[in-house]
C-alpha cells in the first residue's frame, strides 16, 4: 500500500478564531499528483502557503512525511524536501539563471553541477540563458527557472501555484510536459491551476476548493469536465 506523503486532518487555516479555510481533510500519496481547482479567492494559494509553513493553523494538523508542519518555519519544510513555486515566479531578478538554481542547493559543488545539468535537460530553453540575469528572461523562461530552482533540492513534494498563468499556449504545453516527467521521476505534485484540462492530464486526482472548503474530490478527468467543474463552483 502506498504511504501518504502529505496528510491534512481537520485543518482550519488562519489566525486563531479567524480561520480563512477549513476544516479540510485530504491526503497525497508519495509520487501522486493532485490538481487543486477553484475560483479566484477560494483559498488555493493560502492552502499551499499553509502546507509550506507560511500560514498559521487554528486547528487540526498538516503532516508531511510523518512530521507535523509548524507555521512560521518554511525553512524546515524545505529541509524536509518540500519544494514551493508561488504564483508570480519570484525568481531572484539580479542573479543569473545559473546563480538562481545553484543558490537553492547546499550540495557539494559536483553534485550541484550534476543537478543543474539535469534541470537543463528538463528545461532546454534555459541552457542558453544561464549567464542572463533572471529579469531578462521571458515569462516562460522565468517560470521554468522557478520550478528548476525548487527541484534543485530533489523534493519529495512539489507545490505549484498557477504555473501556467500568463504563459503562451505553446509555452504552457512545454511546461506541463516537463512536469509530467517530474511526476514520473517519483515526485509528488500538488498543483493549483486554472487550466483544468492541462492539470487533469498531469494529475490522477483533483479537488475543488470553494469558499474555503473542499466541495469535490475524485478522478481528475471527471472533476475537470467543464459541466462538473461549473456545478462544483456553484456549491
Amino acid at each position: 500500500m502506498t504511504k501518504d506523503l502529505l496528510t491534512i486532518q481537520k485543518a482550519r487555516i488562519g489566525a486563531a478564531g479567524t480561520a480563512l479555510l477549513g476544516p479540510l481533510d485530504f491526503s497525497i500519496a508519495a509520487g501522486e499528483a493532485l490538481a487543486l481547482f477553484g475560483p479566484n479567492g477560494a483559498g488555493k494559494s493560502t492552502l499551499l502557503r499553509a502546507i509550506m509553513g507560511l500560514e498559521a493553523l487554528d486547528a487540526g494538523k498538516i503532516i508531511f512525511d510523518g512530521e507535523q508542519v509548524k507555521g512560521g518555519d518554511p525553512g524546515r519544510m524545505a529541509r524536509a524536501c518540500a519544494g514551493y513555486v508561488p504564483e508570480g515566479r519570484r525568481v531572484f531578478p539580479g542573479l543569473t539563471a545559473r546563480e538562481n538554481m545553484l543558490a537553492a542547493s547546499d550540495d557539494p559543488r559536483a553534485m550541484r553541477q550534476t543537478r543543474l545539468e539535469e534541470m537543463l535537460a528538463l528545461f532546454p530553453p534555459l541552457t542558453g540563458r544561464l549567464k542572463s540575469e533572471a529579469w531578462r528572461l521571458s515569462g516562460g523562461e522565468q517560470q521554468m527557472l522557478a520550478i528548476a530552482r525548487a527541484l534543485m533540492r530533489r523534493p519529495k513534494l512539489l507545490l505549484l501555484d498557477e504555473p501556467s498563468l500568463g504563459l503562451a499556449p505553446n509555452t504552457a504545453a512545454s511546461l506541463f510536459e516537463a512536469l509530467a516527467a517530474v511526476r514520473q521521476s517519483g515526485v509528488a505534485i500538488l498543483i493549483a491551476e486554472q487550466n483544468a484540462a492541462a492539470a487533469s492530464r498531469l494529475a490522477s486526482r483533483a479537488a475543488v476548493l470553494v469558499g474555503g472548503r473542499i466541495v469535490a474530490d475524485g478522478p481528475a478527468p471527471e472533476i475537470a469536465e467543464p459541466n462538473s467543474l461549473a456545478l462544483a463552483y456553484l456549491r
